[in-house]
């Protein structure tokens, strides 16, 4: 079995690369793993424990069509959480809504469920994990980060290829392993 996830890498530019050293900065000394800027990715979607024998047959199935879906640029915007001030678990920016993205994500929800893997029963919000929480001690200095990135323009970033990737958990955090990359017209 393998671990594996489509998704897309995301290279900060200019203006995402300055903030993250200001976003990571401001929660200094809370327990968050912070990604790794060179892990970056925006998950479209996340399989889980994959049987080794039919990862050929998911990159055939996906191939065509995943190499169909137009060449896109993404715009990013905001910073956010996935559950709440109250209880956060994840910190994200956030993606305006891009055509080919979510066409990209709903062929992979319908196209794998032959293979095992559900389609997803949520609204497709796509977003950049730049962390995961484990805990907070000062969550008035987090809203203050939230509220401060709330409506800020991280740029945009250019999307040539969709990537199947196996991660390996590690201790000091998983490895991504490129299985596949498919690129886009």
């Amino acid at each position: 079995m393998k671990r594996t996830f489509f998704a897309v890498k995301i290279h900060p530019g200019e203006m995402m690369a300055g903030s993250l050293p200001d976003i990571r900065g401001h929660l200094t000394g809370e327990k968050i793993r912070w990604i790794p800027v060179d892990q970056l990715h925006l998950t479209l979607k996340f399989l889980g424990e994959t049987p080794e024998d039919i990862i050929q047959d998911i990159i055939t199935t996906v191939s065509g069509q995943l190499c169909a879906i137009p060449a896109m640029t993404l715009h990013l915007s905001g910073v956010g959480l996935f559950k709440n001030l109250h209880n956060p678990r994840v910190i994200w920016i956030g993606m305006k809504p891009c055509a080919s993205l979510h066409q990209a994500w709903q062929y992979l929800n319908d196209n794998l469920l032959p293979f095992g893997f559900p389609a997803e029963d949520k609204e497709f919000r796509p977003h950049l994990t730049l962390g995961r929480v484990k805990e907070i001690r000062y969550k008035e200095k987090l809203n203050t980060l939230i509220e401060k990135y709330k409506n800020i323009s991280f740029g945009t970033v250019s999307v040539t290829e969709i990537l199947f990737y196996e991660s390996i958990l590690k201790p000091e955090g998983p490895d991504y392993i490129p299985l596949m990359r498919f690129p886009l017209q």
